[in-house]
Order: C-alpha cells, then structure tokens, then sequence
C-alpha cells in the first residue's frame, strides 16, 4: 500500500481577502484550534483510531499549540447548538481550521442534518465571521471522502455537495480553502479499494469512513502539503518529521473487567473506560511473553481520584502502590499531611536508581491524572512524568552501565477511591514530547499549576510604600554583628560579598542556617543578590520565624538549634520558608520552588524554578510578604505567589525573624542585602 501520494489539490480564494489574513504578512502563529467531526478527532485511546487532526497535532513544532476540539458524530450545527464553539472560540486562537459536512448529510436528524446549498453555507459563514471577529483567520477544508467503492471501481461520493459548498463559501468571504475532498477522491481511486480498506481501524470489520492511525498520519501528510503550497505561513508550524509511531509491548486496557468486586467507570476519554474495586484492594495482572531484560522502557498509566486531596493538619497519611512489575518497579501515589505525592521505587537487585518522587500541595478531581517512568540504564537516565510533566531535568540520576531489569509481569492495584486505566508499557524512553501525545491536549499539562510550570509573571513592587529598616552591603567582616550562626558554617568577606558555607560538606550534620538577629515586621519586601558557587546546591530563606507565642527564635526557652532541617520545620518555631535554589546530587535539575508553612513541613505552593540549576550568574531575590500573600521573585520572574487564607494551614504569621539556610554541600555568595517596611496607609 502507497502511504504517501506526491499530489495535491486545492483551492485559495483571495477575493477580498483583509491584509491581516494575507498568508505571507504574518509571523507563524503559536495557537490553532482544529473544529469538526470524527474525520479530524484526536485518538481514540481504547483502540487504533484517530482523525487527521490526531496526526497533525504531532507534526506541531515546540511553541506551537494545537488544540483539537474536534468531536465525532457532530455536523456544523449541532457543534454549536452543543456549545462546543465557544469553547473553541475561548481559546484565542491564531488559526482555527474547520471541516463538516459527513454528518450534516440528510437522514442525520434535525438537531444535525444541514441542506448543503443553504443552511450548510450559512452554517459556515457564521463560523467565519465569528472567528475572525475574535482575531483569528480561518481555514476551511472540503469534508475527507469515503472510501465506498461501487462494482466498477469508481468512489460512490454522497459528500460532493457539501465540498462544493465549501468551496463557493470560501470564495465569497476570501477564506483559504482546503480541498480535502478532491485530494482524498484523487488518493483513494490511485489506490483502490482493497489499500483503502485498510487505512480503517482495525477494531472494525470495515470502516470507510473512520482512521487508523497510519490512516490518520496519511491524511495529515495530504493536509500539510496542502498547506504547504497555499500558506507556507501556517505550515512553517508543522515538521511532518515529527509525528511519532508509538506501540506499547504490553497493554492493559481497562483492568479487572469480568473479576469479581470491580466495577467500570467513565475512562480519560470517551471511548476507554476505567475500573475500580468495589470494596478492599483487587490485583489484575499480565504477563509478557517471556522474561525480558529491558535496558529501556516507559511505563505508564491513568489514575483517577474521586475528589480533592491537599496537603492538611490531620490527613491521615497513606500510600498506595498502584501499578508495579513484582520485585522490580513500583509506582505509588500517597497523601500526607504535608503533601500529595507521587512516587517511583526499584526494588530488589534492580534498586540502582532509588527513587523519585513528586510532591504537591494538591491534587485535582474528581479528574482522571496520567503518571509515567521512563528509563535508560545504558545512559544513567530517569524520569517520573505526572500529566505531561517531568519531575525534573533529563540528567543522569545513576552509575551507566548498571544491569538492566528484568520484567515479566505488570500488575494494577484497583481501589474504591482511586480508579486505573490503560495501563502499558514501551520498549523505549518515551520523550516529554511522545509523553504528552498519549495525553491529547485536555490532559497534557492540566497540572502545570502545581508543578511549577505555569508562568506567575514578573513582581510588582511600590517603591514609594516602602521604608528602609535594615541594609548590609556584605562586604566586611563587621558586617555580621547583627548574624547567628547555627550549625558548622563560615563566612568570609571580599569586594564581592560574603561567601557562606559549611565547614562539614561532606557529613550528614553539615547543614547550616545564619540567622539576621532582628524582629522584621508583618509586612516586608527583603532584596538580595546570591550567586551559586558550588556544583550542586538548596538554598531556602526562612521569614516570619518565631517561637512559641512570637517570641524570639533565640529566646532561652526555644529549643536550641544546630543546622538539622528538622528543628526548623518541625521543632516549636513556626515561620514560612521558600526553597528558591535546588539541585541536588540525589535530584538535579529540580524545576520548582517550594513554599512551606511551619511547625508542620506543610507544602502550600510550587512554582517555577527560581535560580535555574547549574548557573553560575549573579541572581537578584525579591521577596515581599503583605498580609498573607507571598511573593517571592528570581531577576523580576515570580517564582512564587500565594495567599494564606489563615485557615487551611493556621493562622497567617506576623513579625518574625529572617534567616539564610544552605544544605552541607553548598557554597554561595550573598551581597547587597536590603528590607523594608511597607508603610500601611
């Protein structure tokens, strides 16, 4: 069977055509929203079957968003009487794409059928005008034909209407026009119909009307090239390279269908259902076809929670083990009263990797999540993905080289709180990139917010509010007459800036804390510039710190403290604290920057990294603390920004100390420190 037919057909219209849609006056666009019928669908996960939608949202280049709305058994009218375009519309898109037709044919019933040559036309004249008056420009394809073929080898075409119709539409408002139709008949007819056949999902006997997903890739490559010669403008956003062939070596799709005490739920899409225990825990495994040793692999699946979980005084702590290879790999989910984790362990002979683990202040549901670890013991590599997302950089976490697993059976723990689904596992490390197409655009980053991937944007401070209460150049020794030490740490001074670091880098009790010995006030905005010194380092500042009934952290009846993390988040002072650099030997490359509420460790924000790992540039912190939000910026880019209600965690914190921890192994240079008071009108 041919794939790819070096032909094309289509049409562009430039009668009254406005210069902001000219298809060579404008920059390619980052945002495109796909609207029509099942021909254009994402993937269906339950089985082999996309749209050409599914296989050009591949092709999209980093920086460009595809969005699919696309939705089967929907003709131009029922997509908006359902509502579906305005939520297309709410996208803001640069580009929208829209191709109808294959339901708006007679017998499809009221609520979808169109007469082509009227109400079809006036259908697609509003789509038009609508869109552009949301400023995006439009393209309109002739609905892809059917792969019906008669006794004499000619494609029966009940479609030709309404591609006719498309064409007369895209004429008259000067709209580009695909015509997907006429390149498709073309296709199939060189083809014939025993090829055509099997570009059809392979779930169904025949199907001529629906995709494979070589199928979908084939009529993707014919909409490219399309675009290719009418508007290079909008296909520079597209590298047909890019389209991945992924096919897992073990698939469970819906677990535990047919055992007793599992009862089926609605899946991540609409065509994949899910399961769950009614009561206790139900184990369902499956096996490979024998023993094999994976130097390499991805193993991934769907979890869904019935409900919100957030990190809280009095969560009764849990973890549980959802999906696992026996005495290999785990992968476990778990809430504490400090967070909602999720967790990836080796086990046994194969515990080279250790463990990686996600933390957040929440999760969201009811909402089904997508979790995955990927693995390459050849390069050293892993990586725990929770919706898309990376717990941290690509970076070697082990020695090269190590033994490779052996896995031979994959099995999925069902609860009656927590449901699985399609559960499988690759020969291969999936990439961020092949990660997020299993996803589809509704899930692929539906997390960001607390992993530290969404853009807070840059602080705001009024200068003219702000009153000077302490400044330390730190560039000599008497400059720490106002400091504490704890812990086994050292200080010295040049032009630079004070250098800090501990005296005992490589033992366990080597972390330190320096302590500016002065009450701040309630509210501040501190300022300072650090530059990392070290290979790996955690830098944390602890603000709003006080001991029992807000007396002094250095009160005779405080605990004394020597550096260990857990006098200061677990010990009787309570304050705030933002870890705000993190690369550690044990995790490089951490991507978020963490604030936490004490006494209690509770995780109440993440968000973007704020000194990326490996610089070695000078960085200026912002800090501010109003009432109960805080807001904590890198070089102007917020990194964190978050309200304490007073409730969920405890009461806000007031007036407190303000200190400056390092783990043992880093060394850092601090200068130009300055706090103010916000003047309270």
């Amino acid at each position: 069977m041919r794939l790819l037919c070096f032909c094309s057909l289509c049409l562009i219209s430039t009668a009254g055509l406005s210069r902001s849609e000219s298809a060579l006056e404008k920059s390619p666009s980052s945002t495109i929203v796909l609207v029509g019928d099942s021909t254009v669908v994402d993937a269906l996960s339950s089985r082999d079957q996309a749209g050409w939608g599914w296989a050009l949202s591949q092709m999209a280049k980093p920086g460009v968003k595809v969005i699919n709305t696309a939705k089967g058994g929907r003709s131009s009218r029922s997509f908006r009487t359902e509502g579906r375009w305005d939520d297309a519309l709410s996208y803001d898109a640069d580009w929208v794409l829209i191709q109808f037709g294959h339901n708006d044919q007679p017998g499809k019933g009221p609520e979808r059928a169109s007469d082509a040559k009227t109400e079809y036309r006036e259908h697609l004249r509003q789509y038009i005008a609508e869109a552009r008056e949301s400023g995006a420009r439009v393209v309109l394809l002739t609905p892809v034909a059917r792969r019906t073929f008669d006794s004499q080898g000619n494609l029966r075409d009940s479609l030709a209407p309404y591609a006719e119709s498309v064409r007369i539409v895209g004429e008259e408002t000067g709209t580009l026009v695909l015509d997907l139709h006429a390149r498709s008949t073309r296709e199939y007819l060189a083809m014939g119909e025993p090829a055509t056949d099997r570009l059809g999902p392979p779930h169904k006997a025949v199907d001529r009307t629906h995709f494979s997903k070589d199928g979908s890739r084939l009529v993707a490559s014919w909409v490219f090239e399309m675009l290719a010669e009418t508007s290079p403008e909008l296909a520079e956003s597209f590298d047909p390279s890019r389209m991945v062939v992924l096919e897992p070596i073990l698939r469970i799709r819906t677990p535990g269908m047919g055992v007793d005490g599992v009862t089926e739920i609605p899946g991540p899409f609409e065509d994949v259902a899910g399961a769950m225990a009614m009561e206790g825990v139900v184990e369902v495994s499956a096996n490979l076809d024998a023993k094999t040793k994976m130097s390499s692999g991805t193993l991934g699946f769907w979890f869904y929670v019935d409900r919100d979980y957030q990190s809280a005084p009095g969560n009764e702590q849990w973890k549980e083990t959802l999906v696992s290879s026996p005495k290999v790999i785990d992968l476990s989910v778990g809430l504490w009263p400090q967070f909602w984790g999720m967790f990836m362990n080796w086990r046994g002979p194969y515990d080279f990797g250790g463990y990686m683990r996600i933390q957040t202040p929440r999760i969201n549901g009811p909402r089904w999540h997508h979790l995955a670890v990927v693995w390459d013991t050849d390069k050293g590599l892993q990586n725990l993905y929770f919706d898309g997302r990376p717990s941290g950089a690509d970076l070697p976490r082990f020695e090269p080289g190590m033994e490779a697993p052996v896995l031979e059976r994959i099995v999925a723990r069902l609860l009656p709180d927590i449901g699985i689904s399609e559960v499988r596992l690759y020969d291969k490390p999936l990439n961020e990139e092949e990660i997020n197409s299993l996803l589809s655009a509704q899930y692929s980053g539906q997390s960001d917010h607390l992993l530290g991937a969404e853009d807070l944007g840059e602080i705001q401070v009024s200068r003219d509010k702000l009153s000077m209460v302490y400044e330390n150049a730190m560039t000599r020794p008497e400059d720490s007459k106002d400091w504490i030490m704890e812990g086994p740490g050292k200080v010295e001074y040049t032009a630079e800036g004070m250098v800090m670091e501990s005296t005992r880098p490589e033992r366990s009790d080597g972390h330190i804390v320096y302590w500016l010995d002065r009450r701040l006030p309630e509210n501040f905005v501190a300022e300072w510039e650090v530059e990392i010194l070290s290979e790996y380092g955690l830098n944390i500042v602890f603000f709003s710190a006080t001991g029992p009934d807000g007396v002094s952290v250095f009160d005779q009846d405080v605990t004394p403290r020597d550096g260990d993390f857990k006098q200061y988040h677990g010990g009787d002072i309570d304050c705030y604290h933002i870890s705000y650099y993190a690369d550690s030997e044990a995790n490089p490359g951490r991507s978020t920057a963490n604030l936490r509420k004490n006494s209690g460790f509770y995780l109440v924000s993440n968000g973007p990294e704020g000194i990326p790992p490996e610089s070695t540039k000078t960085h200026r912190v912002v800090l501010s603390k109003v009432g109960g939000r805080i807001q904590l910026a890198v070089d102007g880019q917020l990194s964190i920004d978050w309200q304490d209600d007073g409730a969920s965690y405890g009461e806000v914190l007031g007036a407190g100390w303000f200190g400056l921890r390092q783990m043992r192994w880093t060394k850092a240079i601090y200068r130009n420190l300055r706090i103010y008071a916000i003047d309270e009108d």
